[in-house]
């Protein structure tokens, strides 16, 4: 996977890669590596913001389920 990883990063690096460019790099390069650093500390603090839905204490399996019928006709 690594691998895999490294050789798209470094075909996406020519500028002839996708139909955008900025300077010698290819845009779609500037895109992915962009995402992914921005990526990380949405990721640090969504975790830290968080902690109870990363724990599993807002959904598990004693959480009552309440649906709300949109027509209780049709319930029927």
């Amino acid at each position: 996977m690594t691998w895999v990883f490294m050789q798209s990063a470094i075909d996406m690096y020519a500028p002839d890669y996708g139909k955008t460019h900025f300077g010698p790099v290819g845009g779609v390069f500037v895109m992915g590596m962009g995402l992914l650093v921005l990526g990380i500390p949405v990721a640090a603090l969504s975790n830290i913001g968080g902690r109870d839905f990363f724990r599993g204490k807002t959904l598990n399996a004693g959480t009552e389920i309440t649906v709300l019928d949109a027509d209780p006709a049709r319930s029927r």
